[in-house]
């Protein structure tokens, strides 16, 4: 069991209006189970990519929200006093793990209209299941019509669990 505090120290750009998104996962790999021997094999049938949900309540920043990019969820981030600073982002995080597994951390610097996308889609998702929920209109930056035109950039980096 995996029980703790990570700070990541990131290095935001001056005079740009950076937005962020975290991830923190492992692969685990499926076997083949063999019904007749009621085993798992050797034969690999596939990867899953295995999410850890973050606490980000230590983090101090002024927009937050849970997004999704692709099959995956993010916590995504902005606070307007980073610009051109270094800064700490603190989450906590809590899972089961084997040792000597990898734990997999991605950080995502967006732009601002794909923050804003990515928010309004997941706001109008949560309110899809709720009734009485206001209507939430998916955030688009093109003129006379429907779409996105965003950019975002990933940086990896690896931890391995030691006891």
């Amino acid at each position: 069991m995996i029980n703790g505090t990570i700070t990541l120290q990131i290095n935001d750009p001056a005079n740009e209006e950076n937005y962020y998104a975290i991830s923190v996962y492992t692969i685990d790999t499926i076997y083949y189970w063999d019904e007749e021997t009621f085993e798992e094999t050797d034969s690999v049938i596939g990867i899953w990519r295995n999410t850890i949900w973050i606490d980000p309540s230590n983090a101090d920043n002024q927009y937050s929200t849970e997004i999704e990019i692709g099959p995956s969820y993010y916590y995504a981030f902005y606070n307007e006093s980073y610009d051109g600073r270094t800064f700490n982002y603190t989450f906590d995080i809590d899972f089961n793990s084997m040792q000597g597994k990898k734990i997999h951390f991605e950080l995502y610097s967006l732009d601002k209209n794909f923050y804003l996308y990515s928010k309004s889609y997941q706001e109008q998702i949560k309110a899809s299941y709720t009734p009485f929920a206001q209507p939430v209109n998916v955030y688009t930056n093109v003129k006379n019509g429907y779409g996105l035109f965003g950019s975002y950039s990933i940086y990896n980096d690896l931890l391995t669990v030691e006891f």
